[in-house]
């Protein structure tokens, strides 16, 4: 019986070497048979057939060569998911799932294995079952059809440790336009992601900036960093002929996989899901149409069968482009989306697309959330900051300092298996560069005194952090939180410009905190120290020296 099973093997291996003279397949996968508990072995099916299932088994591949050896066997209860159908393997390691024309089948990975890696770092769990392919008339190449689908997939995974303690590397924004842009992003970002030694990293969404031709460069540069690299498609990604949003990101999954997907790591549930919503290409102004933030219908059903896997207790961490935050989505498809997650009590939003650091408790009052379960929210600032705008600095890398006032660069979470701390790292810089002092500059004048306001900007910090205002040999005073424009980029906002000449707006802050002036300041020149207490309990101090004239 193990003969003939590795037979029928090979002879899916021979019809998917013929398909690749008449196209690329989209997957390396091999394949062969299996029906309930019998084996048909098919010599005459070529695989040409469009199924409305397909078959397959997910197996424990001990010597890592990808095919199903004689001293290796299934593996139970691992969940296999469509585009909007999640099924479990049988006792055996089989599975059969409903599918549609175009469709694709992935695995979600359980947390103590893993899969191989493509050669841009992204795990091989996934098969474009395309048999239609996509649309022809697109700007950037989307999926071929694949013209022999084979009768049953085979999904190879690696024993490991599941992980108690992990290290993950959020990478927002890349959004190159050129490939100039992808030199600035392997120079100054790069090197420092390599530096946290992370178990994964996540790029959350805009990978390119609406050029896709640029992914195969973009990917080589993901191929430096060491393990996995987990993708979301952002509005940047959006192949824009498209009509609607079911065919917006055909060119991202010919690269990266599915634009929606989970799997696990150590006790985390990881979620990825695509909000952008495309309204499609604009026929009678012929442009490129608008996008809100949303879940379409396919990814709503999915996701649901998704969360009846996970216990309501296990933390779960959603990785999205456009943030699932009021403004960004039409009201009532942000309570239908907080409706999915009704039933799970310790969650965390990872974001995009902003360019700016922020992070929230989500409340009835802040985000509408409308249930009790805890839920955190984070945009992870950005690798492109403001993007790549000037002025460069002396590597000759943008400064692309980020309107609200954050510099570039990217967040690192270690986790544990009950809590994470949050690290924010600025690009090209020292990893204590974690607050400015923005006002005042070096100099204030004695008579604008009682109209000055110390501010100060702590880039990871959020309303709880505590900030202390030290001035010369005066008690430490403490700094009160609010919102607003950055008064540092406020000063230097004429500077940053796009390398196409644009000038990006700002936007408020929402990590600013400030403090008065002692009234019985003197004139001449005064230090001022401040100091502040991040919640990964870090302590961070920064000093300015000012004349008072």
């Amino acid at each position: 019986m193990k003969f003939l099973l590795m037979f029928r093997q090979e002879l899916n291996e021979y019809f998917i070497k013929i398909n690749a003279m008449i196209t690329k397949p989209a997957h390396t996968f091999t394949s062969f048979f299996l029906a309930g508990s019998f084996l048909f072995l098919l010599i005459c099916h070529t695989s040409f057939s469009q199924n409305t299932i397909q078959n397959g088994i997910v197996f424990e591949d001990i010597n890592r060569n990808s095919r199903l050896d004689n001293n290796e066997k299934g593996l139970a209860n691992i969940l296999v998911s469509s585009l909007d159908t999640i099924v479990q393997s049988n006792l055996s390691g089989w599975f059969s799932i409903p599918v549609k024309e175009n469709d694709i089948i992935s695995v979600i990975k359980p947390a103590e294995y893993e899969f191989e890696l493509k050669e841009n770092n992204v795990p091989d769990f996934y098969y474009l079952r395309y048999t239609k392919g996509s649309p022809e008339y697109f700007k950037y190449k989307g999926i071929d059809a694949n013209r022999a689908v084979p009768d049953t997939l085979f999904f190879p995974l690696h024993k490991t440790a599941k992980k108690k303690n992990y290290i993950v590397n959020l990478i927002g924004d890349i959004q190159t336009p050129t490939k100039k842009h992808i030199e600035y992003f392997r120079k100054g970002v790069l090197p420092d992601l390599l530096k946290t030694n992370a178990d994964f990293h996540a790029c959350l969404g805009d990978i390119a900036d609406n050029d896709l031709s640029l992914y195969p460069e973009i990917e080589s540069s993901l191929s430096t960093l060491q393990g996995p690299v987990y993708m979301v498609a952002g509005n940047h990604d959006v192949n824009y002929l498209s009509v609607d949003s079911l065919t917006q990101v055909e060119t991202f999954r010919k690269h990266f996989g599915p634009d929606y997907y989970s799997f696990n790591y150590g006790s985390t549930h990881f979620i990825v899901l695509n909000t952008v919503d495309y309204d499609g290409w604009n026929s009678s102004e012929n442009c490129q149409g608008g996008y809100t933030g949303g879940i379409h219908t396919s990814q709503a059903k999915w996701l649901k069968q998704d969360l009846s896997f996970v216990s309501k207790n296990s933390r779960v961490v959603i990785m999205a482009h456009i943030p699932l935050f009021p403004g960004y989505f039409q009201p009532s498809r942000l309570l239908s989306a907080y409706d999915l997650l009704e039933n799970q009590n310790n969650i965390l939003g990872i974001y995009g697309h902003l360019h700016t650091c922020a992070n929230w408790e989500y409340t009835k009052a802040i985000a509408q959330w409308p249930y009790s379960g805890k839920f955190r929210g984070l945009v992870a600032g950005a690798t492109s900051g403001s993007w790549y705008t000037s002025p460069f600095n002396s590597d000759s890398i943008p400064e692309a300092v980020c309107s609200d006032g954050s510099p570039s660069g990217f967040y690192v979470l270690d986790f544990s298996d009950s809590d994470y701390k949050r690290s924010f790292i600025p690009a090209g810089k020292s990893k204590d560069f974690q607050l400015r002092v923005s006002v005042p500059d070096v100099k204030v004048s004695f008579d604008s005194l009682p109209n000055t306001e110390i501010v100060v900007n702590v880039f990871d910090g959020e309303e709880k952090t505590l900030v202390l205002c030290e001035f010369d040999n005066y008690p430490a005073d403490t700094m009160k939180y609010f919102y607003g424009q950055d008064p540092y980029m406020v000063r230097n906002n004429f500077k940053r410009l796009t390398y196409d000449g644009w000038n990006p707006p700002l936007t408020t802050s929402t990590h600013l905190w400030k403090s008065g002036i002692p009234a019985d300041i003197k004139r001449g020149t005064h230090t001022l120290k401040i100091t502040a207490f991040l919640s990964n309990g870090e302590k961070h101090t920064t000093y300015k020296v000012f004349e008072i004239y």
